[in-house]
C-alpha cells in the first residue's frame, strides 16, 4: 500500500506501507531541501529555532517566507507564513506559526516571474519520469489558487528541468517510489530556483493527468467555495459541463462529514482554446457557474 503521508502506527502500521515513514518524513521536511537540490538552485535561507527566529527577524529586513521544519507533510499553505514588514510588528499568522514549531526555515521571498510545478513519478524499477509541468496560480500574498495546463504553460528552461530531475533521482536513490512535485521558478532577475518539495500527489496532478485525455489546447485547474447545498452546486455547474467548458475533478460537501454544514467546494478544469478565454471563464466562475 502506498501512503502519501506518515500515519500513526495505530492507524497504519509501518510494515503495510510501500515507503518507510522515516523516509517520507525526511523528504517532506522543508529543512532538507539542500540535501536534495543542487546548491545553485537553493534560495537564500536559514534554519533556526522558534526563539532564535523572533530575534533574527527583528534584525533582518524582509520580506521572508517562514516554513515549518517538521517531519509531518502538509499542503494548501499550512505551515507557511509571510513576514512582510517587521517594523509594523509581526502578523498574527507569523506569531502563531513560530509558537507552533520547534524549528523554522526562513527563506528570502522570491521575486517570481514564472512559477512552475514539475510533476514526477518513480516506478518500482526506479525509473524517474516527468509526467508534466503546470504553471502555478498564486496570489501576491502567496495563496495557491490553481494551475495552468497545456499550451497555456510557459516552457521552462532546460537547465531547470534537468535540476528538478536530478533532485527526484536522488530521492529515488534513497528509496522513494510514487508521485511527487517540485516547485521551481524563473525569477525576475533571470535566475532559476527550486523552493519547495512535496513527495505526494500535488494539487494539480489529477487535473494534469485528466487534461492529457482532452481535446483542448489550454486549461486551468481551480477550486471554488460555493455558499449552497451539494444539490444546488451540482446543478450550477451542469451547463458548463454539458457545453464542455468545465470538467469537475472533485466535489467536497462538509455536511456529509464530521465537519458539519459549510460551503461546498468544487474543483475542476476550466477549458478553452487559449489562455485569455480560459482566464475570462475562470474569473466569471468566481461568482457562480450559471
Amino acid at each position: 500500500m502506498a501512503f502519501q503521508h506518515v500515519h500513526t502506527e495505530s492507524k497504519a502500521a509501518a510494515a503495510t506501507g510501500w515507503l518507510s515513514p522515516s523516509l517520507m518524513s525526511f523528504l517532506n521536511n522543508k529543512s532538507n531541501l539542500p540535501v536534495l537540490a543542487d546548491e545553485s538552485y537553493i534560495p537564500e535561507r536559514i534554519l533556526l529555532t522558534a526563539q532564535e527566529s523572533v530575534n533574527w527577524l527583528a534584525r533582518n529586513p524582509g520580506p521572508w517566507v517562514l516554513k515549518a521544519a517538521t517531519d509531518y507533510s502538509n499542503g494548501g499553505g499550512y505551515g507557511v507564513a509571510f513576514c512582510w514588514d517587521q517594523k509594523a510588528g509581526m502578523a498574527t499568522d507569523v506569531l502563531d506559526l513560530i509558537k507552533s514549531c520547534d524549528l523554522l526555515v526562513i527563506e528570502r521571498k522570491l521575486a517570481i516571474k514564472t512559477n512552475w510545478c514539475f510533476h514526477f513519478s518513480v516506478d518500482s524499477k526506479v525509473k524517474v519520469s516527468l509526467i508534466g509541468v503546470t504553471e502555478q496560480v498564486v496570489t501576491p500574498g502567496g495563496r495557491f489558487l490553481g494551475g495552468w495546463l497545456g499550451e497555456a504553460v510557459p516552457k521552462p528552461p532546460l537547465d531547470l528541468v534537468v535540476a528538478c530531475t536530478r533532485l527526484v533521482e536522488r530521492a529515488a536513490g534513497m528509496g522513494f517510489r510514487g508521485c511527487c512535485g517540485v516547485d521551481a521558478a524563473l525569477l525576475c532577475s533571470g535566475e532559476t530556483k527550486i523552493f519547495d518539495l512535496n513527495f505526494r500527489i500535488n494539487g494539480t496532478t489529477p487535473a494534469l493527468l485528466a487534461f492529457g485525455a482532452l481535446e483542448f489546447s489550454c486549461g486551468m485547474w481551480r477550486s471554488w467555495n460555493l455558499e449552497m447545498t451539494l444539490k444546488e452546486a451540482a446543478h450550477s455547474i451542469l451547463s458548463a459541463v454539458q457545453s464542455r467548458r468545465f470538467l469537475p475533478i472533485a466535489i467536497y460537501d462538509p455536511a456529509a462529514t464530521d465537519n458539519g454544514p459549510g460551503n461546498v467546494q468544487i474543483s475542476g478544469i476550466v477549458l478553452g482554446g487559449d489562455r485569455k478565454a480560459v482566464a475570462e471563464a475562470a474569473k466569471k466562475y468566481e461568482t457562480g457557474f450559471c
